[in-house]
């Protein structure tokens, strides 16, 4: 039986409506699950994992390159993908900005104006039960065979408009994901979209870096006219499957981060850091949030970074457990150091733990470097512009860590 029968279409119904999305993504979503079960039960795995599947209403490629698409979208039309994006329950005002900054009516030309802006990929990993194998990006051994570790690699470097990846990792595979964005000089950013389903002990490494560090936000003249990258990233892990996400923020960003954990055994790992330093008021926005639907699941958030200059962030971690689930555990944690007077941030813990048969735990901090900490720093002859770029830099660098 493969993982995916775990995946019902109840199941993505719920995701679905639990996200608020549009009944026309809805209905394109059971679409393509329906076609994509249809492929699976027929044993066509190969099939399925080059299948044009029609993922949020766009054409989505089976391709591991990054190509443009060609000809027209299919199945949407041009006010429906803004009236997905214009949503405030859907998405924030980040997104239609976006549009409107790069054209004077959001909605004319659009076909034209993001035909070569779009990057899709929808990509199946595993082997099903005749041993058929799952296409292998080439940059690791392995030909689909279980417990094969696959590496999935993508660079947004001067990339604009909307990115949507869809990934299926099942049978025992691993899937290493990792995605660079950085906006080109224009400060042309972009929309990113990365979606997860993972079966079957199967494990993902998902690794995300924004830094627009080079864009026009350093240029106080055009600061005005950047928009900030904007990232969505969802799993969906099954029995005994696990989901690791390691991002790290070098500069302004919005990110939301949404794990649920389906099946007995499901862990989830999500360690995010953010380094930002400079002075036209950048600021982060980053949301975490795991959801166990399942007992004897595992979970962590932790959200930390050092902000300078007048840089501001505002961190949301969310852990949730509803009633009936026995044996979870979880902890969130987050924690924010402030360098300078100008710098601020906001550190939003919350807790929805409906079930007494769990072990839940939080912190979170907001503080400035002390006195004595300081005192101790120039001691070993440092100045204060040394010490704050010192702390800047180990965030990075301590995020490496983590990521090896």
């Amino acid at each position: 039986m493969h993982g995916t029968d775990l995946l019902s279409e109840e199941t993505v119904m719920r995701i679905s409506r639990g996200r608020n999305e549009p009944k026309w993504l809805l209905n394109e979503r059971l679409r393509a699950f329906h076609i994509f079960r249809k492929l699976l039960s027929a044993e066509k795995t190969e099939i399925a994992q080059n299948y044009c599947v029609q993922f949020a209403g766009l054409s989505v490629s089976g391709n591991f390159a990054a190509k443009k698409p060609s000809g027209k979208f299919e199945g949407v039309h041009a006010d429906s993908l803004y009236d997905m994006l214009e949503s405030k329950d859907w998405q924030d005002a980040i997104a239609q900005n976006m549009f409107k900054n790069r054209m004077g009516n959001p909605i004319r030309g659009i076909d034209e104006a993001f035909v070569g802006a779009f990057f899709t990929e929808c990509n199946f990993f595993g082997t099903d039960s005749e041993g058929a194998g799952s296409e292998d990006t080439g940059s690791e051994e392995g030909d689909g065979a279980l417990g094969t570790k696959t590496k999935f690699s993508a660079s947004l470097s001067n990339s604009g408009g909307i990115s949507l990846n869809f990934f299926i990792v099942s049978n025992g595979t691993g899937l290493d994901c990792s995605i660079e964005s950085a906006s080109r000089a224009g400060g042309d950013n972009f929309f990113g979209i990365n979606e997860f389903y993972v079966f079957d002990e199967a494990d993902v490494l998902f690794r995300s870096k924004v830094d627009c560090r080079n864009s026009d936000r350093g240029n106080t003249e055009n600061a005005s006219n950047c928009i900030n990258p904007t990232h969505l990233n969802f799993f969906a892990v099954n029995k005994s499957a696990s989901a690791t996400v390691r991002s790290l923020y070098l500069s302004a960003a919005n990110s939301r981060t949404e794990v649920m954990l389906f099946g007995d055994g499901a862990e989830a790992d999500i360690k995010e850091s953010f380094a930002i330093s400079n002075g036209n008021h950048e600021a982060a926005n980053i949301s975490s949030s795991i959801t166990h639907l399942a007992s004897n699941t595992n979970s962590s958030v932790t959200i930390n970074g050092a902000l300078d200059g007048n840089a501001h962030a505002t961190v949301r971690g969310k852990i949730s457990i509803p009633k009936n689930i026995k044996s979870a555990t979880s902890f969130l944690e987050e924690r924010v150091l402030l360098l300078s007077e100008e710098a601020s941030a906001e550190a939003i813990p919350l807790l929805e733990i409906e079930s007494n048969d769990v072990d839940v735990g939080h912190s979170a901090s907001v503080s400035d470097i002390t006195d004595e900490q300081m005192f101790y720093a120039r001691s070993r002859g440092m100045n204060e512009a040394g010490i704050r770029k010192m702390i800047l830099e180990g965030v990075e660098k301590f995020h490496e860590f983590l990521e090896n």
